[in-house]
């Protein structure tokens, strides 16, 4: 291509946490805080024979931190994040306003108190809004608990994300813990149905300290929907999730996202493999996902991600999927994705191969580097996938690994995982398209990653950005992948595919793509052209929101490799130079060129046409 310079959360809740499993249940209705009383009897609208208790715990109200995370055992992960003598927060230091602790509601230890919507099994009808900053809302430790017909809404106008950490929940709605780290884990089970899940946002400037000192240009929600690690099994059905950055972020874990079809009965899988909960649907409701960045991001572990016939929209790249991991994707069932830029995947070096790391700093205790650095223009020259680099543990947490002590997950999903019960999700790739990836930490290592559309119909591209040196701090830390793209049944893309050169872009540069409909550049001088106006060859921590915005420009290092198979009946369409190292076609498949465009397979270029499976024996 040319360039041209110039809440309501939750009805119904099951948590089982003998190794962290929650399932979430209900409809949505949005709630309004009342006046400062903070605990007042309503009767709503929607359902009059129903008495709502209303809690609101406002921003002045005086409330005394009553647990410590790590001296309490809800917490194991001690290094890193806030520290309590050099910025406003501590951790560890946690505010509930209902604390459950081994089957008991320790009412000494919540702000709510005695209150006759909350037992030791169970809350219910209770519309609950946090309006102070750390303060958690519900904190559940060791326990199989319900929370039925009520709404948690998180609504801190004020904060500066100083106060609440991510590693340790300190500051969450909803936090359940027991048997595992706080920041890794094993064999957890998150179950969510019929339920609305909205990051609501923030005009403040981030940190107080001014170390985001910059506004984050695509969203200011700037949070992402759910993490999945250590194994974690996470089903979504009927779910709408409303997010700034990720719906849901892959560092090892499964995640399936359905719809419900009202008279079907789904039964929702606990952390032992037991059958949690069966939810019997009285309505069709489809999950959407609206993102204002991106879909889904992947960058530890091996992972496997299901889209099975819902809707994704996202104003840039959907599936970002970086270096050092396994992946295996699932778009079935006529799902629908809108990408924004027109990028539906995106593999790409981990961007912390071009971070710093000092494992010996005083400070912290493990320290990365706060600046990215790049040489200008696209990478010409590939990693050395037999070279060693000096920061370890660094490498190991890029290359997709944990550190020993943090628990590292063994063996397969238990019985009754996702898709082992009727009416749940559905386990592996679909029928007759590979699912799964190999393992292994082996520096040498090839990832393998896996695009498998079926029965669906997408408009997008699908890029292998792999293996690039974009500085000396790239070199031993980056690993080859390559990716297996599958169309089977009545599947239709029509996009290219390419393996390409990746180089960071600015926020102008990204919209230049976007405005422009560039997902790619296909000659070196509108590529060169481009990085010298746009391209981010340095930033800091404070401009995070760069990291994952990459150009393309279509071009095989040899690491990158892109293997194309269709089945059945299913179609694709090359809209854009397009770059693979092999293409299967069996049955009725076929590939069409559009006129102009150019296709080539293992050095062999295809020009427009139509081709077969008696083009490709």
């Amino acid at each position: 291509m040319k360039y041209q310079s110039y809440k309501r959360a939750m009805a119904l809740a099951l948590i089982s946490a003998m190794t962290a499993g929650a399932t979430a249940c209900g409809s949505q209705q949005t709630t309004q805080s009342p006046a400062p009383e903070t605990i007042a009897e309503t009767e709503t609208s929607a359902k009059p024979e129903i008495q709502m208790t209303e809690l609101v715990i406002t921003a002045d109200q005086q409330t005394t931190s009553t647990i410590n995370g790590l001296d309490d055992g809800l917490c194991s992960w001690s290094t890193g994040g806030t520290d309590a003598s050099t910025l406003n927060g501590d951790d560890y230091s946690m505010t509930p306003v209902v604390y459950i602790n081994n089957g008991i509601y320790e009412a000494d230890k919540s702000i709510a108190g005695t209150i006759d919507a909350v037992t030791d099994t169970e809350i219910s009808n209770l519309n609950l809004v946090v309006e102070k900053e750390a303060v958690n809302g519900i904190i559940v430790n060791n326990s199989d608990y319900t929370i039925k017909d009520s709404s948690v809404n998180i609504n801190v106008p004020e904060a500066d994300g100083s106060e609440t950490c991510d590693f340790s929940g300190v500051g969450s709605a909803i936090a359940v813990y027991g048997d595992l780290s706080t920041d890794s884990g094993s064999n957890m089970f998150l179950n969510v149905v019929n339920t609305s899940m909205s990051l609501t946002g923030n005009d403040e400037d981030l940190q107080a300290d001014g170390t985001y000192n910059v506004e984050n240009p695509y969203t200011q929600k700037s949070g992402y929907g759910t993490y999945a690690i250590g194994n974690a099994q996470e089903t979504f059905l009927g779910t709408t999730m409303d997010v700034g950055t990720y719906a849901t972020i892959f560092t090892g874990g499964v995640g399936y996202y359905g719809n419900l079809t009202a008279g079907e009965s789904y039964e929702l899988s606990a952390a032992d493999g037991s059958t949690h909960y069966t939810y019997e649907a009285k309505e069709d409701v489809s999950t959407v996902i609206n993102s204002d960045t991106f879909g889904f991001m992947s960058h530890q572990g091996d992972n496997e991600c299901t889209l099975d016939g819902i809707t994704v929209n996202s104003a840039f790249t959907d599936f970002i999927i970086k270096s050092g991991n396994n992946t295996t994707i699932n778009v079935i069932n006529d799902a629908k994705i809108n990408a924004e830029n027109g990028i539906l995947l995106q593999l790409l070096d981990n961007d912390d191969s071009t971070t710093e790391f000092n494992p010996n700093d005083e400070t912290v205790g493990m320290a990365f580097g706060t600046s990215h650095e790049e040489y200008a223009g696209f990478p010409t020259e590939a990693v050395d996938i037999t070279a060693e680099s000096d920061n370890s543990l660094a490498d190991t947490l890029v290359a997709g690994g944990q550190p020993e002590d943090m628990g590292s997950p063994e063996g397969d999903a238990p019985d009754g995982a996702p898709g082992s019960a009727p009416g749940g999700a559905p386990g592996g790739a679909p029928d007759g398209a590979p699912g799964g990836a190999p393992g292994g930490e082996d520096q040498t290592t090839v990832n393998q990653s896996v695009y498998n559309i079926k029965d669906s119909v997408l408009t997008g591209a699908i890029y292998n950005g792999i293996g690039w040196k974009a500085n000396d701090l790239s070199q031993g830390k980056v690993k080859q992948m390559l990716l297996d793209v599958n169309l089977s049944g009545t599947s239709a893309l029509s996009g290219p595919i390419a393996s390409t050169a990746c180089i960071h872009a600015t926020y102008d540069g990204q919209n230049y793509l976007k405005e422009n409909k560039i997902t790619a550049f296909d000659n070196d001088a509108d590529a060169a052209a481009f990085a010298a106006d746009y391209q981010a060859t340095s930033f800091t921590l404070a401009e995070y929101f760069n990291i994952g915005q990459v150009a393309n420009l279509v071009k095989s290092n040899g690491l990158n490799d892109i293997n194309v198979t269709l089945a059945d009946s299913a179609v694709w369409t090359v809209t854009d130079t397009s770059l693979i190292a092999s293409l299967k076609i069996s049955d009725d498949a076929q590939v069409i060129i559009e006129d102009g465009v150019t296709l080539s397979v293992n050095g062999t270029v295809y020009e427009a046409g139509t081709y077969t499976a008696a083009d490709f024996q």
